[in-house]
């Protein structure tokens, strides 16, 4: 507000003249036209809160800047002034109203820290080292117990589930609990300090099932079972087998069927996979699905493994044999003949 002096008749008269805000302006235009607040509403279709805001220079309330000059352009054109110069006006008493708020902010935030009042006694220290005793004793508790509760970690790195090889062999390895005990295909298997292992493991032709298992100290027990396929041959050509199978087939029409195993494997309850050897082949390596059964016939050995030893029923020539194992764990390379009829 400016304050003038005018000499009128030898007497000062104060006067003051002061500069309208964007509201008053707009407020004075309005009036001026005898426009209402809610025809300027109705006739820009813009909210009549938002043009109560504008009168009152209460900028904080309306919505982006962007939306404030559209409001403003639709309100200054409808009542006939000039645009640009009421833009003009929006845009100081904004930035006069942003750096009163930085300023209020920056007095807000700094304030005085009064040290006098806050005594470190011997008291006081010895009550903060009581609870930090404590809290510590408690987090000890609860790692213990976490470890005793729950499951060792396993994780295998390589190979991936469903990897398939041209070899006989494959490296398993992965990480565990440096203090588990550590079992692959019921082997066990050295870890280190940082609980990581690797081990070879021998393959049969077509689909292998590694069953990897890790047991902690109090006795609980993670497992993964990853399958890998095997395209290893045994080094025997194709046309070697198909002369090696005449061959055969002409010496077994001399052989009675008495002389012949047969050996007929059954499942139940669980999917199992199963292993089967003859003659120096992999007659079958894969899973079986319960409640189905395969016969196999051979005129020497016939080598079984399965990954379930009490699922696996066998049967020679009929005779029920029972289970392959008493446990659901793995019972490898059983080996039949013609003596265990």
């Amino acid at each position: 507000m400016k304050f003038f002096f005018i000499m009128f008749k030898n007497q000062f008269i104060k006067k003051s003249i002061g500069m309208m805000t964007l509201g008053e302006k707009l407020k004075k235009i309005r009036s001026e036209k005898r426009i209402s607040l809610n025809d300027v509403s109705k006739n820009t279709k813009i909210q009549l809160k938002y043009l109560e805001y504008l009168e009152e220079g209460a900028y904080e309330k309306l919505p982006a800047d962007v939306y404030i000059k559209g409001f403003l352009r639709s309100y200054v054109q409808y009542v006939g002034g000039q645009e640009l110069l009421f833009l003009k006006l929006y845009e100081r008493e904004r930035d006069i109203n942003k750096n009163i708020q930085k300023t209020n902010q920056k007095e807000s935030w700094i304030k005085p820290i009064n040290f006098s009042s806050i005594k470190i006694t011997p008291k006081w220290f010895l009550l903060i080292l009581i609870l930090l005793l404590v809290f510590g004793g408690f987090y000890y508790l609860y790692q213990k117990a976490n470890i005793f509760i729950s499951t060792p970690r396993l994780m295998i790195t390589e190979p991936g589930d469903g990897a398939e090889i041209d070899g006989n062999e494959i490296r398993i390895s992965g990480i565990t609990d440096r203090d588990a005990q550590l079992l692959v295909n019921e082997k066990a298997i050295l870890v280190d300090a940082e609980g990581k292992f690797t081990e070879l493991v021998g393959l049969h032709e077509g689909l292998n099932l590694v069953v990897i298992k890790s047991t902690n100290r109090f006795q609980k027990e993670t497992s993964q079972i990853i399958s890998i396929k095997s395209n290893y041959k045994n080094g025997v050509e194709n046309s070697d087998i198909q002369n090696t199978n005449q061959n055969e087939t002409k010496s077994e029409e001399t052989i009675s069927e008495t002389e012949k195993i047969k050996l007929e494997i059954s499942i139940n309850p669980h999917p199992t996979w199963i292993s089967v050897e003859a003659d120096g082949m992999v007659l079958f390596s894969g899973i079986f699905s319960p409640g189905t059964s395969k016969t196999f016939e051979s005129k020497g050995d016939i080598r079984v493994s399965s990954d379930r030893g009490n699922n696996t029923y066998i049967k020679i020539n009929g005779k029920d044999k029972g289970t392959l194992g008493s446990d659901s764990g793995i019972v490898k390379d059983i080996i039949f003949n013609v003596s265990s009829k």
